[in-house]
Protein backbone atom coordinates (compact mmCIF):
# COMPACT_ATOMS: atom_id res chain seq x y z
CA UNK A 1 0.00 0.00 0.00
CA UNK A 2 3.08 2.32 0.97
CA UNK A 3 4.89 1.30 -2.11
CA UNK A 4 1.63 2.61 -4.71
CA UNK A 5 1.07 5.72 -2.02
CA UNK A 6 4.58 7.00 -2.75
CA UNK A 7 4.68 5.85 -6.95
CA UNK A 8 1.21 7.87 -7.39
CA UNK A 9 2.78 11.16 -5.49
CA UNK A 10 5.52 10.45 -7.79
CA UNK A 11 3.74 10.68 -10.96
CA UNK A 12 2.12 13.79 -9.61
CA UNK A 13 5.18 15.41 -8.59
CA UNK A 14 6.89 14.50 -12.39
CA UNK A 15 3.15 15.92 -14.12
CA UNK A 16 3.12 19.16 -12.22
CA UNK A 17 6.60 19.55 -13.21
CA UNK A 18 5.86 19.54 -16.24
CA UNK A 19 2.94 21.53 -16.17
CA UNK A 20 5.03 24.08 -14.80
CA UNK A 21 7.61 23.70 -17.13
CA UNK A 22 5.05 24.72 -19.91
CA UNK A 23 3.22 27.26 -17.91
CA UNK A 24 4.36 30.61 -17.42
CA UNK A 25 1.60 31.70 -14.66
CA UNK A 26 -1.28 30.56 -13.39
CA UNK A 27 -4.18 33.42 -12.77
CA UNK A 28 -6.95 32.39 -10.05
CA UNK A 29 -10.04 34.28 -9.94
CA UNK A 30 -12.94 35.03 -7.38
CA UNK A 31 -16.06 32.63 -8.17
CA UNK A 32 -19.18 34.34 -9.24
CA UNK A 33 -21.44 35.79 -6.15
CA UNK A 34 -25.57 35.69 -6.50
CA UNK A 35 -25.72 39.14 -7.27
CA UNK A 36 -23.17 38.54 -10.73
CA UNK A 37 -25.84 36.02 -11.65
CA UNK A 38 -28.70 37.76 -11.10
CA UNK A 39 -27.17 41.41 -12.49
CA UNK A 40 -26.52 39.29 -15.86
CA UNK A 41 -29.94 37.74 -15.92
CA UNK A 42 -29.59 35.03 -18.06
CA UNK A 43 -26.79 36.56 -20.41
CA UNK A 44 -22.86 35.20 -20.77
CA UNK A 45 -20.95 37.18 -18.70
CA UNK A 46 -17.32 38.22 -19.75
CA UNK A 47 -15.96 38.37 -16.25
CA UNK A 48 -12.24 39.60 -17.27
CA UNK A 49 -14.26 42.86 -17.83
CA UNK A 50 -16.00 43.11 -14.55
CA UNK A 51 -14.64 45.88 -12.14
CA UNK A 52 -14.84 44.32 -8.88
CA UNK A 53 -13.11 40.89 -9.79
CA UNK A 54 -10.19 39.60 -7.15
CA UNK A 55 -7.42 37.82 -9.41
CA UNK A 56 -4.50 36.32 -7.96
CA UNK A 57 -1.34 35.77 -9.63
CA UNK A 58 1.53 32.64 -9.66
CA UNK A 59 4.13 32.46 -10.72
CA UNK A 60 6.24 29.33 -10.10
CA UNK A 61 10.26 30.16 -9.67
CA UNK A 62 12.73 28.92 -12.05
CA UNK A 63 13.83 26.21 -10.29
CA UNK A 64 10.69 24.59 -9.02
CA UNK A 65 9.69 22.70 -12.32
CA UNK A 66 13.06 21.27 -12.33
CA UNK A 67 12.69 19.71 -8.65
CA UNK A 68 9.86 18.65 -9.11
CA UNK A 69 10.59 16.72 -12.39
CA UNK A 70 13.40 15.12 -10.43
CA UNK A 71 12.20 14.11 -6.79
CA UNK A 72 9.28 12.96 -8.91
CA UNK A 73 11.84 11.13 -10.72
CA UNK A 74 13.39 9.54 -7.74
CA UNK A 75 10.38 8.47 -6.09
CA UNK A 76 9.43 6.68 -8.90
CA UNK A 77 12.38 4.86 -9.34
CA UNK A 78 12.90 3.79 -5.96
CA UNK A 79 9.09 2.50 -5.74
CA UNK A 80 10.14 0.40 -8.74
CA UNK A 81 12.69 -0.88 -7.63
CA UNK A 82 11.63 -2.14 -4.29
CA UNK A 83 10.57 -5.57 -4.39
CA UNK A 84 6.50 -6.08 -4.05
CA UNK A 85 5.04 -7.08 -1.02
CA UNK A 86 3.92 -11.07 -0.70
Amino acid sequence: MWRTFFLAIGFSLAVFGGEFLLVEKAVWAEAATDSDVQQVAGYLLDRAETENEVKTDFHPDPWAPWAMLSSGAILILYCLSVPKPE
